[in-house]
C-alpha cells in the first residue's frame, strides 16, 4: 500500500523541474525537540524510531549536535626491538556542527536521486602512547628504556559527501521494476589539527611520525576509497532490505473517474474509437511514463497509435464464407463472433470448427509487439482455431480488395530450433477462403523484410492474400528466423543467411507433409517478395523436385553477380540492399569471393543455365527502377531459362510501362517502367512503389497475372 501512495505522490510532482529539500542538523534539532514536548503520539514513535537508528549508527544528540564516539581499542602501532609503540586507551569524538546541512534533490522516478551532505566537523580526543627502545645482543633483544606519553588531538574537519541513486526503471508485464544503482563520493575539502606529545624525551620525532600518519590517512586517495566503499555498503544494505536487487510494484488500479482523469493530463490526440482502446488499454504504461519522464517511451507509444489508426483506416468490410449454427430446429447461417454458439462449416451443421475473431485493437497490438509477432507460443494464438483474417482486409495492395472474400487464419507452430539465446519456435499462418474446401492449390509464400524484419513484410503479403485464396489456393505463410535484433524474439534472432534457408526448407517439407490436412494434395507452389523471393528462388532451384512454380517480386537471385559489379564500382544501389546482404553472407561485400560457396549457391542463374529444363517454371515481377535489387537480378534469372544469364535484356521496349518476357518454355518476366522496389505496395491513397497511374496499371496486370 505504501509503495501505491508513494508511486501516486511521485505522479503528482512535475517531471521536468528539479526539487531540492535542504535540511540542516539545526533544523532536526528544533523539530525533534518540538515532538518531544509537544507531539503527538505518532510524531512520538518517530521520535523514538531516529534515536532507535542513531543508536544503531552509534551516533547521540547532544546539545544540538550530531555526535560520535571515538573508542579505539588497544593495539600495537610499531613492533620491534629497537623501538615498538603501543597505543593505549584512545578516547574521544566527533561532533557535527549545527550548521551542517543534508540536500536531497528529486527530479523524477527516472531521474537520479542525489543526497549532498556538508559536514563541519570537530575532533577532540585523548590517548596514551607506551614506547619502549631497545638493542639487540649475541641475537636477544634488551630493553633499555621505556615512556609513557600523552596524546591529545583537537582539529576541524569539513567535508561533502554525495550519494546518488540511479533508478533503472524499467515496465515488465504492467509491474513497475525498479533496480536502484548507488553511487557515493567523498570530498575532503580541508583539515586543521593541533597534536600535542607530551611526557617523552623524543616529544618532536614521534609527533612528525603521528603527524605523517594522520596525513596519509586522510589524503585524496584515501578519501576517494571511502567513497567507493560508502557506496558499496550502501548497495549491499539496499539489496538486504529489498530482498534482492531490484524491487517489483504492481502499478495502481484505475477505475473510470481515474482512467479519465489520466487521459485528460495525458491530453493525448486521438482520431477514432480505435485510439481510445488502445490508450485505455495501456494506461499502466501510460501511468509509468508520468511517472519516469521517460519521453522516448511516450514518443513510441504515441506513433504506435496513429501507426494503428491509420492501418484501422485502410481495413476493408470483405465478405466471407458462411459458417453456420443450429437453432431450435435447424442449421442456420451464424454471426461471427458467436461465443455461445457451436460453429459449423457445412449447411447440415456436422462438421464442427473452432472460430474466434480478434477485435481490430487485437490485429493492432499484435503487428506493433514486434516480439509477439510470428510467435506461436505467446499470447493470442490458439491451436487449431481459425480466425478471420484481418491482414487481409488490410487495402495497401497495388490491388483493390473489390471481390475477393476474406480469408479465415490459423496459426500453428512448424519449427523449433535451440539457438545460442533460447529456442527458437517459428510460426506458419495457413489461409483459406473456405475451411471446408479441398481439392486446392498449396502456396507456400515467404515474407519479405530484407531477411531482417518481420512486421512490414508481413502486413505486404497478408494485404494480398485474398486474391490467391479466391483462387483456389490455400496459402501457408511461415516466419523464418532473422539477421537482425530489432524484431522476433531473442532466440530468433542473429540468424545466419545459412539458417534462414534451413528455415525456408523446414517450412517446405512441413507443408508437402500438411498440405492434405487443409485441402490440398498437389506440388506446393512457392512465392515471395524481396529477401522472400530469395528464399522461394532457393526452394525452386535446390529444391526443384518439390516445387510446382515459383512466384518472385523483385527478387535477390544472383549474389556473385551483385557483389562482383559492387567491387568494380558498377552498382548504384541504397545501402539498404547492401547492409541486408552482406548480413545475410555474414561478412563484408568488399572480402567476399564470387567464387565463395555460400555465393555461388546463391547465385540462381548459373546454376540452372546448366540445365535449364529440371526447373520449374518461375514468373518474375521487377520494377526498373528499383534502388534496393538491381532490375538484372531478374532479366539474368529470365535469361538463364534460355541456358546464358549474359544475354539477359538489357533495354526493354516498355508498352504501357509493361515488358513481358518468356522465361524458357512456361515462365515469364513481368518488367514494369520506373517502378521501384515493393512495386505491389499503395499507401493511403497517396503513395505507390509502382510509379505514375499507367505504370500502377501495368503493375496491376502483372501481379493479377501472376496471381492465377
Amino acid at each position: 500500500m505504501f509503495a501505491r501512495v508513494l508511486l501516486l505522490l511521485l505522479a503528482g510532482l512535475s517531471t521536468a523541474q528539479a526539487h531540492t529539500i535542504t535540511i540542516t542538523l539545526e533544523d532536526v534539532d528544533s523539530a525533534l525537540t518540538q515532538a518531544a514536548s509537544e507531539g503527538d503520539v505518532v510524531e512520538q514513535l518517530l521520535l523514538d524510531k531516529i534515536d532507535e537508528e542513531l543508536q544503531h549508527l552509534e551516533l547521540s544528540w547532544q546539545d544540538g549536535q550530531l555526535v560520535y564516539p571515538l573508542d579505539i581499542p588497544d593495539q600495537e602501532l610499531d613492533g620491534g626491538c629497537g623501538y615498538s609503540a603501543d597505543l593505549r586507551r584512545f578516547e574521544g569524538e566527533l561532533r557535527a556542527d549545527r550548521s551542517s546541512a543534508f540536500g536531497l534533490t528529486f527530479t523524477s522516478l527516472k531521474a537520479p536521486l542525489s543526497l549532498d551532505t556538508g559536514l563541519l566537523i570537530s575532533l577532540d580526543a585523548n590517548a596514551r602512547i607506551d614506547q619502549t627502545y631497545g638493542v639487540k645482543v649475541f641475537g636477544d633483544c634488551r630493553h633499555y628504556a621505556t615512556d609513557d606519553v600523552r596524546l591529545s588531538i583537537t582539529g576541524q574537519l569539513e567535508a561533502a559527501i554525495g550519494i546518488t541513486v540511479n533508478p533503472q526503471l524499467s515496465l515488465n508485464n504492467g509491474m513497475l521494476q525498479l533496480a536502484p544503482i548507488i553511487s557515493a563520493n567523498a570530498t575532503l575539502n580541508s583539515f586543521t589539527y593541533t597534536l600535542d606529545v607530551r611526557g617523552s624525551p623524543l616529544d618532536g620525532q614521534l609527533e612528525d611520525r603521528l603527524r605523517d600518519a594522520i596525513d596519509d590517512a586522510f589524503n585524496d586517495s584515501r578519501v576517494t576509497q571511502l567513497g567507493e566503499a560508502l557506496a558499496a555498503n550502501l548497495q549491499r544494505q539496499l539489496a538486504e532490505a529489498l530482498g534482492g536487487d531490484s524491487i517489483i510494484l504492481a502499478l495502481p488500479a484505475l477505475d473510470a473517474t481515474r482512467q479519465q482523469q489520466l487521459l485528460s493530463l495525458l491530453d493525448i490526440p486521438l482520431f477514432s474509437e480505435l485510439g481510445e482502446v488502445l490508450v485505455r488499454n495501456h494506461l499502466p504504461e501510460l501511468f509509468y511514463i508520468i511517472l519516469s519522464g521517460d519521453s522516448a517511451i511516450a514518443t513510441s507509444f504515441l506513433s504506435d497509435v496513429a501507426v494503428c489508426e491509420l492501418l484501422a483506416s485502410q481495413l476493408q468490410a470483405l465478405p466471407r464464407h458462411p459458417l453456420y449454427t443450429r437453432d431450435d430446429q435447424s442449421c442456420i447461417v451464424a454471426e461471427i463472433p458467436s461465443p455461445a454458439a457451436t460453429l459449423y462449416t457445412d449447411k447440415q451443421c456436422a462438421d464442427p470448427v473452432n472460430v474466434r475473431e480478434p477485435s481490430v485493437a487485437d490485429f493492432c497490438e499484435e503487428i506493433l509487439d514486434t516480439e509477439r509477432l510470428g510467435h506461436p507460443t505467446l499470447p493470442v494464438h490458439t491451436t487449431n482455431t481459425w480466425e478471420p483474417a484481418r491482414g487481409a482486409t488490410l487495402d495497401i495492395g497495388i490491388l483493390a480488395l473489390k471481390g475477393p472474400k476474406q480469408p479465415f487464419m490459423q496459426r500453428t507452430a512448424y519449427r523449433q530450433i535451440d539457438t545460442a539465446n533460447g529456442t527458437c519456435t517459428l510460426e506458419m499462418r495457413v489461409f483459406k477462403a473456405d475451411i471446408a474446401a479441398r481439392n486446392l492449390k498449396p502456396l507456400l509464400w515467404l515474407h519479405g523484410g530484407s531477411w531482417t524484419y518481420r512486421r512490414d513484410g508481413m502486413l505486404g503479403l497478408e494485404a494480398q492474400v485474398s486474391h490467391y485464396t479466391d483462387r483456389g489456393f490455400v496459402v501457408f505463410e511461415p516466419v523464418y528466423r532473422l539477421t537482425g535484433q530489432h524484431e522476433g524474439t531473442a532466440a530468433c534472432q542473429q540468424a545466419t543467411g545459412a539458417d534462414i534457408i534451413s528455415d525456408a526448407e523446414a517450412a517446405l517439407d512441413w507443408v508437402i507433409d500438411n498440405a492434405p490436412r487443409y485441402g490440398a494434395d498437389s506440388l506446393p507452389a512457392v512465392a515471395g517478395q524481396s529477401a522472400g523471393a530469395h528464399l522461394a528462388g532457393w526452394l525452386g532451384v535446390h529444391r526443384a523436385a518439390d516445387v510446382a512454380k515459383a512466384l518472385l517480386f523483385y527478387p535477390p537471385t544472383d549474389f556473385a553477380h551483385f557483389i562482383g559489379r559492387y567491387q568494380r564500382g558498377r552498382i548504384d544501389v541504397r545501402s539498404q540492399g547492401l547492409r541486408a546482404l552482406s548480413r545475410f553472407v555474414g561478412q563484408p561485400l568488399e572480402d567476399l569471393q564470387t567464387d565463395d560457396p555460400f555465393v555461388v549457391q546463391n547465385s540462381f542463374p548459373s546454376l540452372i543455365a546448366q540445365n535449364p529444363g529440371t526447373y520449374p517454371p518461375f514468373f518474375i515481377v521487377h520494377g526498373s527502377g528499383d534502388s534496393i535489387v538491381p532490375v538484372d537480378q531478374s532479366t539474368r534469372l529470365c535469361a538463364s531459362f534460355s541456358g546464358n544469364p549474359d544475354n539477359a535484356t538489357q533495354e526493354p521496349t516498355f508498352t504501357d510501362a509493361h515488358y513481358v518476357e518468356s522465361c524458357g518454355t512456361n515462365g515469364e518476366l513481368h518488367l514494369i517502367d520506373d517502378a521501384e522496389h515493393a512495386l505491389d505496395i499503395c499507401l493511403f491513397d497517396v503513395w505507390c512503389a509502382a510509379g505514375d497511374d499507367q505504370a500502377q496499371q501495368a503493375a496491376q496486370r502483372a501481379v493479377d497475372w501472376v496471381s492465377r
